[in-house]
């Protein structure tokens, strides 16, 4: 087993079901610690008002399920909370946002006196100055002996998508804990996934081990990067880096999940159609996220979005075209899209409210994600099965070319020298006749007198002979005397001619004409025998010479028989003669037996099926 097959086999093992395992618990093991806050809520559409002039606006309004859908607005919103007086001496109560990817987010408080700023975080904040070091926005708020209102204000260039939670100190920590658990096995998983097909590339050399890397890496990245991580992680007082980071994380999921199924569709002729598309919508994504250079962030974002959406669509078009046209590996890309699908639609249905503020959206869209990087290692491992049956497939086809080569060779070589020998005979013979006839009219005639007959004579005799050899060519091509004569007949005359001048005794044993056989057929046995006699003749030394011919329980049987020298077939190999031999009864699909040894003559036979013999 190669290092390929190892891998794959561990792929498909019990490891990689432990690590689902352990995603899907900590996706289920949600701490349920939160409870919503009242909140409401006011837009400041020219994000200019302060603290004090929000608090004074009577414009805000209830915020149902305490989650703000504002979408891509350039407005400022401003979120009130009414929270409850301390139950007990230094209780502590947490504000969180979860919206990792908000640009600025503020906490302001007022118990006695003016309002002021509790502190400021989102991903245009470094993670140092943030007001609780945490990956989402959070802010911890000492309750006074009586309520106490909190403002938040939420202002971002991105989607203002922002459910505000309300937790115990000791709930948000252990949310936390278990937020932290969920992402661990994720992230390890799909680094796991990343790391196995990076060693299947480093062995199978295949271009679409290494697009699956590539977009496996950028998907960690994005995610890293709108759960928070990234800008905890990666780049922490560089709060500068987090819209370019994400936009481009996010082109780079597109152009290398693109590729990827390009890459993947090469085998595919049925969905080459989609290749250029696919192309199209690569460039248009890398030039989307170029846009940063001289447009606003959300424009990028927005034309990003915008150019995804066809690309997916190529994708799926593409995926089950070729599904359809017999490549079955497209079926888990399919799978993968579909997996896909349904985190987002999770996500949707959590955005606009259809599913309640407690159901896990983006615990589904995370496991979704981590299914669909399973399923496109599975569909790799899928094609390589469908590479390989591909492959026996072309080594069969291989192997029964080479084997049908040597008789289609034959055949042809056949047809060739029937053709020839009619040429011969028909042209070059008929034109000899007519010229030997003139000869003979010329010599007749008094008008050349006695002085050119023994010029014309020779000619005559000169065409005569080159007559001769014009109809021993012809025969010598193709047996004229198979057709006339029969098969039987025809191989008595062919090795008495041979005989004649050997010295040889030759016998010949005819119990069958040989007409039950299609013509063929009878070619084949005949250029059998003629190469049996002649290797007799020209090889064995022998005193005599048999030949059998005859039919018995449906076959019939050829036997050419000497009693010269014999010889080693061992050390003969495989003589031009005898493969032709060979190859001949394998085209009658006849038996083919050779009985040799040095000093003990020679027999050769073929039995050979008549049409319809069971």
């Amino acid at each position: 087993m190669g290092l390929a097959d190892a891998l794959r086999e561990r792929a498909h093992g019990p490891a990689l079901w432990a690590a689902l395992g352990a995603l899907a618990f900590a996706a289920s093991a949600a701490a349920d610690s939160a409870r919503l806050a009242t909140v409401e809520m006011l837009e400041d559409a020219a994000a200019r008002l302060t603290a004090e002039e929000a608090a004074g606006d009577p414009g805000f309004r209830p915020l149902p399920g305490a989650r703000l859908n504002a979408g891509y607005s350039r407005s400022a919103f401003w979120l009130r909370l009414e929270l409850p007086a301390a139950a007990a001496a230094g209780e502590r109560i947490v504000v969180e946002v979860a919206a990792p990817v908000l640009d600025r987010v503020e906490a302001f408080a007022r118990v006695d006196g003016p309002w002021r700023l509790l502190g400021a975080a989102g991903d245009g904040v470094a993670f140092s100055a943030r007001a609780l070091p945490h990956r989402q926005p959070a802010f911890a708020i000492a309750l006074a002996p009586m309520p106490t209102t909190v403002l938040v204000r939420l202002a971002s260039e991105g989607s203002l998508t922002a459910p505000v939670r309300v937790w115990s100190e000791g709930g948000f920590h252990a949310n936390a804990a278990t937020d932290n658990l969920f992402f661990g096995c994720y992230f390890g998983f799909l680094a796991a996934m990343l790391i196995y097909n990076l060693f299947l590339f480093a062995s199978i050399r295949d271009r679409a081990y290494l697009w699956y890397v590539a977009y496996v890496a950028a998907l960690m990245l994005l995610q890293a990067k709108l759960a928070g991580y990234a800008d905890q992680y990666l780049w922490p007082d560089a709060p500068a880096l987090a819209n370019p980071a994400n936009l481009l994380a996010f082109a780079a999921v597109v152009v290398c999940g693109a590729q990827f199924t390009r890459s993947f569709l090469r085998r595919a002729p049925s969905a080459r159609w989609a290749r250029r598309l696919i192309v199209a919508g690569q460039v248009s994504a890398a030039a989307a996220a170029s846009l940063l250079l001289v447009a606003s962030y959300r424009l990028a974002t927005q034309v990003l979005l915008a150019v995804t959406v066809g690309v997916i669509a190529v994708l799926v078009a593409a995926m089950v075209k070729a599904y359809r046209g017999g490549y079955r590996p497209a079926r888990f890309i399919l799978l993968a899209f579909a997996a896909l699908a349904v985190g987002a639609a999770a996500m949707i249905l959590r955005q606009f409210g259809a599913v309640g503020f407690d159901f896990p959206a983006e615990r589904v869209f995370d496991a979704a994600t981590a299914a669909e990087a399973l399923l496109l290692s599975f569909a790799l491992g899928d094609r390589i099965n469908a590479l390989e049956a591909e492959r026996r497939g072309v080594e069969a086809a291989l192997d029964a070319l080479q084997e049908r080569l040597p008789g289609a060779l034959l055949e042809a070589q056949d047809r060739e020298r029937e053709h020839m020998a009619a040429e011969l005979h028909d042209a070059v013979g008929q034109n000899l006749v007519v010229v030997g006839s003139r000869i003979r009219a010329l010599a007749a005639s008094p008008r050349y007198g006695s002085d050119a007959s023994p010029a014309l004579t020779e000619i005559a005799d000169i065409n005569r002979e080159t007559l001769d050899q014009v109809r021993t060519m012809a025969r010598s091509l193709h047996p004229a005397e198979l057709d006339r004569l029969g098969l039987a007949r025809a191989i008595r005359m062919m090795a008495e001619r041979a005989t004649a001048e050997s010295g040889l005794d030759f016998h010949a044993a005819l119990g069958a004409t040989g007409d039950d056989l299609p013509p063929d057929r009878r070619l084949q046995l005949y250029r059998i025998a003629q190469e049996a006699v002649t290797n007799a003749v020209k090889h064995s030394r022998a005193r005599r010479l048999t030949v059998a011919f005859g039919a018995e329980r449906g076959r019939v049987y050829l036997a050419v028989a000497d009693d010269g020298t014999g010889f080693d077939p061992a050390a003969v190999g495989a003589s031009m003669g005898l493969a032709t031999m060979r190859q001949r009864s394998a085209m009658l699909n006849a038996s083919f037996a050779v009985e040799t040894a040095p000093g003990a003559g020679t027999v050769i036979r073929v039995l050979v099926p008549l049409p319809g013999a069971s």
